[in-house]
């Protein structure tokens, strides 16, 4: 389940408090269902069990509306699980069943630089990544120690991973799987709304209509 919504009250992260007024906006993002359990498939690609995955999740908050995009494509780029929808504060809805969208890449690397998506009806979004990155194996995605599932004893096991401007780079493993904020426009006939996002990707393997190649080769 991803809920959009305003938002007040105040954060704490690390002994710093930040105060959030009347009028934020942001993301919750649950995931039920069975993870992952126990050590992971000891086969490595290509034989492996995580040869190619592609994967687009694109929450973006306006001052009205909100809107979802995700992709999982396969290695020619069709789609397996695709959707979008638009909904208004008002609660209209707007579903999409046939988005496509382009990328261009950060050289020399497997990050988004821009994507465009076509919704549809003449709706269109153009996202661009503004900021730093959050690496999901915060959330035990891909991490090789606190993946999920992994069993560490009896005991109560606390961690965390603080990763600074280098070690976030697309090269390391643990920043392999990102959410990058962006800035969000939306194109809706003569409109144009101007909100901000999350672009969260996770890239293996080949992907042909945006020129991915091999397991991890970056994009010249």
């Amino acid at each position: 389940m991803t809920q959009n919504g305003r938002w007040s009250g105040w954060l704490s992260v690390g002994g710093q408090r930040v105060d959030v007024a009347d009028g934020w906006t942001g993301t919750r993002d649950r995931s039920w269902g069975i993870r992952p359990v126990g050590a992971s498939e000891p086969q490595p690609p290509p034989g492996g069990n995580f040869a190619q995955f592609f994967w687009l999740w694109t929450p973006c908050n306006f001052a009205d509306r909100s809107l979802f995009f995700h992709s999982n494509d396969d290695a020619a780029g069709a789609p397996w699980n695709r959707r979008a929808v638009i909904v208004t504060d008002k609660g209209t809805e707007n579903h999409f069943d046939d988005a496509g969208f382009a990328v261009t890449w950060q050289p020399g690397t497997r990050r988004i630089a821009s994507l465009s998506a076509d919704l549809g009806g003449e709706r269109r979004l153009a996202l661009t990544p503004n900021g730093p990155v959050f690496a999901m194996s915060g959330l035990g995605y891909t991490h090789p120690i606190w993946g999920h599932g992994l069993d560490h004893g009896p005991d109560l096991a606390v961690a965390h991973d603080a990763l600074g401007a280098e070690e976030r780079g697309w090269a390391n493993p643990l920043a392999m799987h990102i959410q990058a904020l962006v800035t969000a426009d939306l194109s809706d006939g003569g409109t144009v709304h101007r909100g901000t996002g999350v672009l969260e990707q996770l890239f293996v393997g080949p992907h042909a209509p945006t020129g991915l190649a091999g397991l991890m080769d970056p994009v010249s």
